[in-house]
């Protein structure tokens, strides 16, 4: 099966457009559902990740790393309760990016939620 490609959400950053009118500062979390092989995104070094259990159980998150500065540092089964959210990331695309230049993770279940949010490349700049 194909990965389900997630589209990171841009925050709109410390001056919008004003009014921030209904609906255009809302997050869509991924449903896994079908997508076996798990999701992923093209990642950029400034992207959080969040997880969602929608479900009644618990459920499992896993992350894959890849082989960097000798050491693979896999997140392996991070357990979420039902109905827990959990945030991971920023991910280094040196220790994270897979050879297509995504993040991988898949959910034990189809309940497992995912959105990623990308920061600003500026977000960091002090004046």
């Amino acid at each position: 099966m194909a990965r389900l490609v997630i589209t990171p959400a841009v925050p709109k950053g410390s001056y919008p457009t004003l009014p921030i009118t209904a609906d255009t500062a809302d997050i869509v979390f991924a449903v896994a559902g079908t997508y076996t092989d798990g999701e992923g995104w093209a990642n950029t070094g400034r992207e959080i990740l969040l997880a969602y259990n929608s479900g009644a159980s618990p459920y499992t998150v896993t992350i894959s790393s890849v082989a960097y500065l000798g050491r693979v540092g896999d997140v392996t089964a991070y357990s979420l309760a039902a109905g827990e959210f959990a945030m991971f990331g920023p991910f280094d695309p040196k220790g994270w990016n897979q050879a297509d230049g995504m993040v991988y993770v898949v959910g034990s279940n189809a309940l497992v939620k995912f959105c990623v949010i990308q920061l600003p490349s500026n977000v960091f700049v002090t004046v």
